[in-house]
């Protein structure tokens, strides 16, 4: 399937805004992945869980954005959640070189989608990129502290903060 497709489908599916943000996945595209990522279909929908913003499957070739109570927006927010998943779906396709040969599970059983340092180098870059600042983000690991099990956060964000970048920073890609 060719770009004029995916075009398609997006216009007809959520007319301007569809292609508004199409347009945004091909500029992050080019801008933080050179665009090597292949077309995925995105798709605007309500999500099954109560906070959760997007979800991708990068094997289906497809980012899964909120749809709102007030309808669908090419916002900000929008926009920001689209940056999140397309770094989620350019994993497969981008991770061995953004791990740089170190392997990518943590020592502990506590990683996630987020957690984990693909995630981390991955914002860290894009961040670095955006914004020309260091962000700094890193694992958090459980660790023992005064004999106790505890989760320590070694970078300079919590891991709410680097598990919803970029809108826990207050980005804005549209501007």
């Amino acid at each position: 399937m060719n770009k004029e497709f995916f075009k398609q489908l997006a216009q007809r599916s959520y007319g301007g805004v569809g292609l508004k943000v199409f347009d945004y996945y091909e500029r992050i595209n080019q801008a933080f992945y050179d665009n090597q990522l292949p077309l995925p279909i995105i798709s605007f929908e309500i999500m099954p869980y109560g906070s959760c913003m997007g979800l991708t499957n990068s094997s289906k070739g497809h980012i899964r954005l909120l749809k709102r109570k007030e309808g669908v927006k090419a916002d900000a927010q929008t926009i920001g959640v689209l940056l999140h998943e397309i770094i989620h779906f350019a994993e497969p396709h981008i991770k061995d070189k953004v791990l740089e040969g170190k392997p990518y599970k943590l020592k502990s059983a506590d990683m996630t989608s987020h957690n984990n340092r693909y995630w981390l180098n991955e914002i860290n870059r894009i961040h670095k990129i955006f914004t020309g600042e260091e962000l700094g983000a890193k694992c958090q690991k459980v660790k023992s502290v005064n004999g106790k099990s505890k989760r320590v956060t070694e970078g300079n964000l919590t891991r709410k903060e680097f598990s919803t970048y970029p809108h826990s920073l207050g980005i804005d890609l549209c501007n």
